[in-house]
């Protein structure tokens, strides 16, 4: 299948967990413009609907992984955006907001659970936890710096960071995490998976590690 995308460079795609829905970040090329992003049926190839979004780079992109839940998620450094293109009780996108108790921070990656809870890795070296509400009600410690990937799946929370290290975090019920390992690696992840408990990264170095 090729779908033709009459935008500009294509930086993101993701793909909803049921198949349906196709959604696709680009930076428009003519002078002065942002990004967008566009929601696709992926099995008819059409769009259902454009927003331009940001100026500033959209640095990732993940769908809810919860049963029947049409939400994804944006981040960039300055914010992260909540989509609902499915619910029209809600509005097209939301603000994620920062409680006061919660250090101001810039974003880096994000991924849902299959629980629905949302996860942020920051520069801060925490990862944020976000609800329903698209507000921020936790923040994870990692003795790691920047987090620059990241995947929650199976009841781990797996954290890719800028000093090369992959911290491996359980899930215990919400408000209960647990740091299991970390591990050094050849190389800055880029991006993670995880496969019945086979972790997969990708790294800056050129190499793929499992």
């Amino acid at each position: 299948m090729e779908i033709e995308l009459k935008t500009g460079l294509v930086s993101k795609v993701a793909l909803s967990p049921c198949g349906r829905y196709l959604s696709v970040v680009d930076k428009k090329t003519e002078k002065g413009s942002g990004h967008r992003v566009t929601i696709y049926n992926f099995s008819t190839q059409k769009p259902l609907m454009s927003y331009s979004s940001s100026f500033d780079q959209i640095k990732d992109l993940a769908w809810s992984r919860r049963l029947d839940d049409l939400r994804f998620a944006t981040a960039t450094v300055k914010e992260v955006k909540f989509w609902h293109p499915a619910d029209f009780t809600k509005e097209l996108v939301q603000q994620g907001k920062l409680m006061k108790d919660f250090e101001r921070t810039e974003f880096h990656c994000f991924a849902f659970d299959e629980e629905g809870w949302g996860f942020s890795g920051c520069e801060n070296g925490q990862i944020y936890v976000w609800s329903d509400k698209c507000e921020v009600v936790k923040a994870i410690m990692v003795p790691n710096k920047r987090i620059v990937a990241i995947k929650a799946q199976e009841g781990m929370l797996i954290a890719g960071s800028i000093d090369k290290k992959i911290a491996v975090i359980s899930v215990q019920g919400f408000g209960s995490f647990k740091l299991e390992r970390v591990i050094s690696v050849d190389g800055v992840p880029s991006s993670i998976d995880l496969y019945k408990g086979c972790l997969l990264l990708g790294t800056d170095a050129g190499t793929l590690l499992e």
